[in-house]
């Protein structure tokens, strides 16, 4: 809808409101004649919603790198995710695990990929190019799942120099419409195609199939969706520092100001102004003429910015998805407010993705460095990492925890439910994972045993004696018996 559209919709074809509001009667709103609710004077209504402009790679690079705000809305989950790092782990080859470890450090594996989810993040897409020798012949077939894969090399590209020139177009492959082959032309040199099977994908913000198809297979920047509430937050904070050189202004009163202008005082009037600006300081006085000149200051009042500022803050943080604590470095504020509850939520986003998207990602190219495990596993180290005092306080818990198990266990064992050797094991053995286990057959053995002993008790002289006891002496050892 156009300017003059508008004027017509709202003011009538002569640009003059009409005599008497015509109700714009509407199937699926509220509408009230006497207030002008619902009407073509309701200004309400009148607001729609109109799409933002794509920001370029250009603007982009520009956010980055001059506003600090837009850079952490882009580093931050990067930076996070890779913050503590994983672990290797295989319980039947532990030295490979580590191996490939080393190997992944030597090609750089974990700053390759926090790389490619930073450009991804900032500019709708990136690539991890992973130079694979599986004699393919040709980077545009796709990666051969039977050949001894070895991966040489690892590149990161960004969006600006990938595009997406032919998509999966069979019906029957569940990715159907997705990239499949991508013409790079990084800034190195050179130009080549390449099949999506060798190379892994990062992206910013998701998007439908059909603005997927719109960007030419690719997707918007995190920094789209927040950008006019960056750009409200910027220039809120620009306008509050612009009032700090107004805080307090000085006025000259002058009688007869305007007639000494027009009849030519214009310069004396300047030299008077610049007198009075020279000598006025807070060590200074002000020498003016008692019956025409009059000098005061007039004070900007600052009451409320804060608050507002406040707002806009929060605004942003809503669009951006990242909590206030995090996004501007500031504490909690209120009482008892220590803003762990946010990290926890905000961590507990990044460990999700760190499981759903990276874990597969990094697993897929560990599988190409060397001989791997058939059990190796990734295991990502928790980002909340508790304070000294929240420790001992878990030590505290799980001491009294213990303590209350040990006597219900004692009273299981002096009941003779439960064996010392049951509670032993599932204490201390790492097989049992803390359950008790009862052995129904061995126990059953142990009572026909005890059965067995009680009917036909063994000949006391047919037993081995007992260590340090005094064996009895042999007859007629202490004198005839009588």
């Amino acid at each position: 809808m156009c300017l003059r559209d508008i004027i017509t919709k709202f003011l009538g074809p002569t640009g003059t409101p009409p005599e008497k509001p015509t109700p714009a009667l509407k199937s699926d709103s509220w509408f009230n004649a006497a207030l002008g609710y619902g009407t073509a004077y309701d200004k309400v209504s009148a607001g729609i919603f109109y799409p933002s402009y794509r920001l370029t790679d250009m603007q982009l690079s520009a956010l980055y790198y001059g506003d600090p705000i837009a850079a952490t809305m882009v580093d931050y989950i990067p930076d996070e995710t890779f913050r503590r790092g994983y672990e290797l782990k295989s319980e039947t080859n532990q030295a490979a695990a580590d191996a490939l470890l080393k190997r992944a450090q030597d090609l750089k594996v974990d700053e390759c990929v926090q790389n490619a989810m930073r450009w991804g993040r900032l500019f709708g897409g990136a690539l991890v190019h992973m130079g694979v020798n599986d004699g393919a012949g040709s980077l545009a077939k796709p990666l051969r799942p039977e050949a001894n894969k070895e991966i040489q090399f690892l590149q990161v590209v960004d969006k600006r120099y990938a595009s997406v020139v032919g998509f999966e177009q069979d019906p029957l492959r569940p990715d159907i419409g997705d990239a499949q082959t991508y013409r790079l032309t990084p800034l190195l040199g050179g130009l080549y195609d390449v099949h999506a099977s060798r190379v892994l994908r990062f992206e910013g913000v998701p998007v439908d199939s059909a603005m997927y198809r719109q960007l030419a297979g690719w997707t918007f920047s995190v920094l789209q969706r927040p950008y006019d509430r960056m750009r409200q937050f910027a220039m809120a904070y620009d306008s509050a520092g612009a009032l700090l050189s107004d805080a307090n202004q000085g006025v000259f009163k002058m009688k007869g100001l305007w007639h000494q202008i027009v009849e030519g005082g214009k310069d004396a009037l300047q030299k008077r102004m610049a007198m009075v600006d020279y000598t006025r300081s807070s060590m200074k006085s002000v020498l003016i003429d008692a019956d025409g000149e009059d000098f005061n200051r007039v004070a900007t009042s600052f009451a409320g910015i804060p608050d507002l500022l406040d707002r806009f803050m929060m605004l942003l943080s809503a669009s951006t998805g990242i909590p206030v604590t995090i996004l501007m470095g500031r504490s909690a504020a209120g009482m008892n407010s220590t803003g762990d509850s946010d990290f926890r939520a905000f961590y507990d986003r990044v460990a999700a993705f760190q499981t759903r998207v990276l874990t597969p990602m990094l697993l897929e190219i560990y599988g190409m460095l060397g001989d791997v495990p058939s059990d190796l596993c990734l295991e990502w180290l928790p980002l909340w990492e508790p304070s000294e005092k929240e420790q001992a306080d878990t030590k505290l818990v799980e001491a009294q925890v213990a303590k209350t198990e040990a006597e219900e266990y004692q009273v299981w064992i002096t009941a003779q439910v439960l064996m010392p050797e049951e509670v032993a094991l599932a204490e201390f053995s790492d097989a049992t994972d803390g359950e008790i286990e009862i052995d129904v057959k061995a126990r059953q053995q142990s009572l026909e045993q005890e059965t067995e002993l009680a009917l036909n008790p063994p000949d006391p002289t047919l037993l081995p004696p007992t260590p340090g006891a005094v064996p009895p002496a042999p007859p007629g050892a202490n004198g005839p018996t009588r």
